[in-house]
């Protein structure tokens, strides 16, 4: 059987997180987080693994090693000069050199392939999404690594993410490990516009039946529907959660890298919702985000 990544891109509170644990809730999947940051979490003793542990001591995670003499810190470089936004063009056009995507595919190969192997699973969510440094990750996965690469491209209301940043600021700063940007609704809406073409762009060059978009405020209206086009996608049967989300059933939060705070949980519950959210915003910071993203909003559906 084939070793699948689902990959949710997209931009930062789109809802990855959720969708992540939810689907590695599945026994035949494993949901990594935003797998992205783990060389930086390894070496940053502050950062810790969801089950508490840094990731040296972590049971899921403690037995990883970069092959030859590749250390973390050079891996986070070997990763940025391939994946980050800089590089779209490039990656695009095949033409990154051929030394950075050998290097690259040493890397991701022996990652993904740990995980496969200590999770006994064929399938692994990484939910890295595509902001600035992992703007081209998904699309650099396929092209450099042997995994079959299945792209969901989760998007929310942009205001609804403008809201969350101006509100909450940035994961960063609520967790105290840095602080908050200046003029949040112009940044989060130029960060949400910029992450969420790059993923269409790249997306359309994926190959036929590995892309598809997805509203967030739809699966959680209707999770049944949502999942079973996701099952549909990567052809593997997700009914059983559907029937978990609907008999209110709490799911276990695994190994997770990054994401949104509510990993820290050790479950969660998936809240069905009845209708759109109403957006508590201001009439400037609206105004900064409809003349950012506007139009590709309203593209949405929005």
């Amino acid at each position: 059987m084939s070793r699948k990544i689902i990959y949710i891109a997209g931009y930062s509170r789109s809802g990855s997180t959720i969708l992540d644990i939810l689907l590695g809730s599945h026994p035949g999947i494993f949901g990594t987080g935003e797998l992205v940051y783990l060389f930086g979490d390894w070496v940053n003793s502050a950062r810790k693994c969801t089950c508490g542990k840094q990731y040296e001591q972590c049971d899921f995670w403690k037995d990883f090693k970069l092959p030859g003499e590749i250390s973390f810190e050079n891996a986070i470089d070997i990763i940025r000069k391939v994946e980050g936004r800089k590089q779209v063009e490039i990656l695009e056009k095949g033409k990154i050199s051929n030394g950075d995507t050998e290097a690259y595919a040493l890397v991701q190969n022996a990652l993904y392939n740990y995980i496969f192997d200590t999770s006994k699973s064929n399938i692994i969510v990484d939910s890295s999404k595509s902001s600035r440094d992992m703007a081209g990750r998904f699309y650099a996965l396929h092209q450099y690594t042997g995994f079959d690469v299945y792209v969901i491209h989760l998007v929310k209301n942009g205001l609804s993410i403008v809201e969350s940043y101006v509100t909450k600021g940035r994961n960063w700063a609520m967790e105290g490990y840095g602080k908050n940007d200046r003029f949040l609704a112009a940044r989060s809406s130029a960060g949400w516009l910029l992450a969420n073409k790059i993923a269409m762009k790249l997306g359309a060059k994926m190959p036929e039946g590995r892309y598809m978009r997805m509203r967030y405020e739809d699966l959680a209206i209707d999770p049944q529907k949502k999942l079973q086009e996701i099952g549909e996608f990567v052809n593997i049967d997700l009914s059983e959660l559907s029937n978990q989300i609907a008999a209110g059933t709490a799911f276990s939060v695994q190994h997770n890298v990054g994401g949104n705070r509510l990993r820290l949980e050790n479950e969660i519950k998936f809240k069905i919702s009845k209708g759109l959210k109403k957006i508590d915003l201001s009439s400037k910071d609206r105004l900064v985000f409809n003349l950012i993203a506007g139009r590709l909003n309203r593209s949405f559906g929005y």
